[in-house]
């Protein structure tokens, strides 16, 4: 009897002393820094691109991200050392999101925009880095190798491109600017990455500098211009009602967001507070405008379509039933999915209640 009281008190000192430990290990959580990571990686959209669809383990990769060149996969981020960046030191995290250079050394590919992300701030890429580490549960999840057919798969050729390509801008205030213009141009320059999808490509994929925010193709989608322009960009909209779309995916009367623009708002933008939203208004209302060619009135000034393609096709029998399923099945993927998603079940996204059925 008095053993066994021996091993109980023994037990017990052992499970105090992992709750003790616990403890401190929770009072050792720097929380302003955690929380400043946190909301650094919402506006770094990172949630979209490193978790697949349907997934239910943020941050533990295998999105497949289109390119010209063949599908790209996003990697676990989550901190497992086995599969993830758990074994990362801040310095290589940082050289990974500033510099597109892995652990092992290796080139990634500017699908991860880490042309944008070079501008990211000392302090937000230490904050981001501690929100990894000690904010996100580690998930063992092994990453899907990306295979891109020669030359794209000869990733030391990215050294050459981002010599090319890739300056070494990091943020620097203007100082005729305001507080709020300044605080919009880190976020769409740098953070959200806007210019990644809204400023066109040239031949060699590089982002074409003289034309910023300008509107670009995107497979399937089309990111918009997103200039001051008053025809072709966002410069006849409010500041309200670039918020508005920002917040909900919505803008009564001018557009509803869709494709790559509907993901951002549902695991980004909604999220960032209004005070960031208002300057990301404020400082698009002020680029430079440019007119995309040919354009002499903006899109939203058009109403609503007039069309009687569905009165036309509506009850035409196919002439293959096979082909027409396979066509079906594409034309949903493409440019349906994103919205009401690829089972058809909708989004939760209140701004895409009108895709619910």
């Amino acid at each position: 009897m008095k053993r066994f009281s021996q091993i109980k008190l023994t037990l017990l000192g052992l499970l105090c002393g992992g709750l003790g430990s616990l403890a401190a290990n929770a009072a050792d959580i720097d929380q302003t820094l955690l929380q400043q990571g946190e909301q650094v990686a919402t506006a770094s959209d990172c949630q979209a691109c490193h978790t697949a669809p349907g997934s239910k383990t943020a941050f533990s990769g295998g999105y497949a991200i289109a390119s010209p060149m063949g599908a790209i996969y996003s990697t676990n981020i989550t901190p497992d050392p086995a599969t993830g960046i758990g074994k990362y030191t801040e310095q290589q995290f940082i050289e990974a999101v500033r510099h597109g250079v892995r652990a092992d050394g290796a080139q990634l590919y500017p699908a991860m925009p880490y042309t944008s992300y070079r501008m990211m701030t000392d302090s937000d890429a230490h904050a981001l880095y501690y929100y990894f580490m000690h904010g996100v549960k580690p998930v063992v999840q092994q990453n899907t190798e990306t295979r891109l057919s020669f030359p794209f798969n000869m990733r030391f050729s990215m050294k050459f491109w981002n010599l090319l390509y890739a300056d070494n801008k990091t943020f620097q205030p203007d100082a005729q600017k305001s507080a709020e213009w300044n605080r919009g141009n880190y976020l769409v320059n740098g953070l959200a990455h806007c210019d990644t999808c809204h400023t066109p490509r040239g031949f060699m994929m590089n982002e074409q500098t003289d034309q910023p925010l300008a509107g670009a193709h995107l497979g399937s989608w089309y990111a918009p211009n997103i200039t001051s322009d008053k025809v072709s960009g966002i410069g006849g909209w409010s500041n309200d009602e670039i918020v508005e779309y920002l917040k909900t995916g919505r803008a009564a009367g001018k557009n509803q967001a869709a494709g790559g623009m509907a993901e951002a708002v549902e695991h980004s933008l909604q999220y960032l507070p209004d005070s960031d939203l208002q300057a990301i208004a404020t400082y698009l209302k002020q680029t430079a405008p440019i007119r995309t060619p040919g354009e002499t009135q903006a899109a939203y000034s058009y109403g609503s379509s007039s069309t009687n393609v569905d009165d036309q096709v509506r009850g035409m029998a196919p002439n293959n039933a096979r082909d027409s399923l396979t066509r079906g099945a594409a034309l949903f993927s493409g440019n349906c999915a994103s919205c009401h998603q690829p089972d058809g079940a909708g989004s939760k996204n209140p701004g895409l209640s009108f895709a619910v059925p």
